[in-house]
């Protein structure tokens, strides 16, 4: 389902898209992809104004062995298995 995620959300914002949106809003715990946008984007839809009770967003940790990456999701992890690949 990811994989849909991925591909919708680069037909709905292009590169000068999500760079223009996320200098507009600045939303405190900033989006560093488009999907976390897509997302943040339906919560300010929902909650607007309510961005301080997000304290921040899940990152795989550096501290981790093998691991040295800046993306937000689990697949990326070397032992996700095989549905990363």
């Amino acid at each position: 389902m990811i994989d849909y995620l991925k591909q919708y959300v680069e037909e709905i914002y292009s590169d000068s898209d999500f760079n223009i949106i996320k200098e507009k809003h600045n939303y405190h715990c900033m989006q560093i992809t488009k999907e976390s946008l897509f997302f943040r984007e339906i919560f300010e839809k929902y909650y607007k104004g309510s961005d301080k009770i997000i304290k921040a967003f899940w990152m795989p940790n550096n501290k981790w062995i093998g691991i040295k990456i800046n993306y937000p999701s689990v697949r990326v992890l070397f032992n996700y298995g095989d549905s990363a690949k």
